[in-house]
């Protein structure tokens, strides 16, 4: 591709596809209005089950000279369309029409990442940092990871269900990975569970079968009138659990269970892997699903996504970032810890850090351990640890701060808002704020870096409906612009109106240009 024209960066998209289309049409790279919502989502279903793209093609608009798209992370969570995010993205081959495309990882795609590729130990994720199992699960839920979940189930619920057939019928089960395969295992023969049908108007008389099915015996009826969906598939939940663990040595239908005397809730993801078909009004199918099933689907489809997915990224003196560089940031051994000299206390040049071009090859191997610990996760079937995914996050620090400076999560939690907040913070805080400062211009000094674009923080002004990006106050005098654009879909599943335009386009200079369209 020649010298780049332009840039297009957008951010937490958190499914909002519709968001996401408007955003790219209102940049000229999308032909698309609201009319045409639902013949996007039956050509993205379409390639998530035939690998045919030709109906997303059609949307896309070639440009004339190249442009480059970068996406800042958080594609997932709070919408209903997360999966379909993805499956859109990565079905073009975007060189096509005269597009580069880079994808970075933002926090929720992280949790997203570390959940499938491990269910049954991701609340290990906060372990040893004081944060309580209970604290962690209510965040996994208050994320809404499940309307992620049900996204990744529209798309892929047959290909899940068929396999999972399969298991029950033969006992195992040989799953294909790249270069080799995986074969799962039960000690019992579950083919008469494999498929249960409910008439809903007979409750009583589906459970005493599966009584009979099971050997698992309950003390008490339910009576029709009053009954609930959610009191239902409790009562199937609590058969189920109790009939595997007769037979299993591990329980892989269940993520509520106990772990070192602490019970872990996983909320509405706790009975997510029962798959139900409304045949008629009165009666439901309902599969019960393996998580091993579940997460072999997910690595399947999105696990070349993630593995190109980028840590962050360096471009004409700009630092794209997902949620920004603190300066707890720039002095972590993850990040920019080789320009801290820990004998000073300062960024400088002593250790031979001094050029951008340093500077960048900093970040690619950042990178490139992200790409590791990644791929080193995906190829992980043990499903006994996390396989190092918590690194990313630093160590799943707690999401608080001390004195201002975030002590957790690394870049991909540190919050533009927090940040502003106790760079302008003044009297008590004022011998931080000027050690703050100084880091921030100590840092574009060495770097040479000039911008800092980041996502994460939404700043939505109910009196503006269309602010396109926020910069940060206060770091003027650094010769560093500071400078967040989430300024749309993460507000839009707030708002409910889906009408904010995501996104800034940036010209070849590095200016940005807030032209409306």
């Amino acid at each position: 591709m020649n010298e780049l024209h332009k840039t297009l960066v957008f951010t937490d998209l958190h499914g909002d596809l519709n968001a996401m289309a408007n955003s790219f049409a209102s940049f000229g790279i999308m032909k698309y209005n609201k009319n045409n919502f639902s013949d996007l989502v039956i050509d993205i279903k379409k390639y998530a089950e035939t690998a045919d793209n030709s109906g997303i093609k059609k949307f896309i608009i070639k440009q004339q000279k190249p442009t480059h798209l970068i996406l800042l992370g958080d594609y997932v969570d709070r919408n209903n369309y997360s999966y379909h995010i993805i499956e859109f993205l990565q079905a073009l081959e975007w060189k096509d029409y005269n597009i580069k495309a880079t994808f970075l990882l933002g926090n929720h795609d992280l949790l997203n990442l570390i959940f499938f590729i491990n269910p049954f130990k991701f609340h290990t994720l906060y372990k040893f940092t004081g944060i309580g199992l209970k604290h962690v699960t209510d965040f996994l839920d208050s994320i809404q990871l499940i309307k992620s979940y049900n996204s990744f189930i529209e798309l892929h619920k047959n290909e899940i269900l068929e396999l999972q057939s399969k298991f029950f019928k033969n006992k195992e089960i040989e799953l294909p990975l790249e270069n080799y395969s995986i074969k799962l295992k039960y000690n019992y023969n579950h083919k008469k569970i494999s498929k249960l049908v409910c008439n809903m108007h007979k409750q009583n008389d589906f459970f005493d079968k599966l009584t009979k099915i099971t050997g698992v015996k309950r003390t008490q009826k339910i009576p029709y009138f009053g009954y609930s969906q959610e009191m239902f598939f409790n009562i199937l939940y609590w058969y189920i659990n109790t009939y595997f663990v007769k037979f299993e040595n591990q329980n892989y239908f269940q993520l509520q269970t106990q772990f070192n005397n602490e019970f872990a809730d996983y909320g509405n993801l706790g009975t997510a892997n029962y798959l139900t078909k409304q045949v008629d009004e009165n009666i439901l199918e309902i599969q019960i699903v393996d998580w091993r099933i579940i997460s072999y689907v997910w690595r399947k489809h999105y696990g070349n996504f993630f593995r190109n997915i980028k840590y962050w990224y360096l471009e004409n003196s700009i630092l794209y970032t997902h949620a920004g560089l603190s300066p707890q940031v720039i002095v972590d051994s993850f990040t920019f810890a080789p320009i801290f000299d820990l004998t000073t206390g300062k960024i400088d040049n002593k250790l031979g850090i001094s050029t951008n071009k340093n500077i960048s090859g900093l970040i690619k191997r950042s990178n490139k351990m992200v790409e590791q610990l990644i791929h080193n996760s995906l190829l992980d079937y043990s499903f006994e640890k996390l396989s190092g995914l918590e690194i990313i996050d630093i160590i799943g620090y707690s999401r608080s701060f001390t004195h201002g400076i975030p002590k957790f999560g690394g870049i991909l939690w540190s919050d533009f808002n927090y940040i502003q907040k106790f760079i302008l913070e003044q009297s008590q805080q004022r011998k931080l704020n000027s050690q703050m400062l100084t880091y921030y211009a100590d840092f574009h000094k060495l770097t040479k870096i000039n911008k800092i674009i980041c996502g994460h923080s939404q700043h939505v002004d109910k009196n503006e409906s269309d602010i396109r990006y926020r910069k940060m106050k206060g770091l003027e005098k650094t010769g560093l612009e500071y400078i967040c654009i989430d300024n749309g879909c993460s507000e839009s599943y707030r708002a409910k109106n889906g009408s904010i335009i995501n996104g800034i386009e940036i010209d070849k200079n590095g200016k940005i240009i807030t032209t409306m369209y």
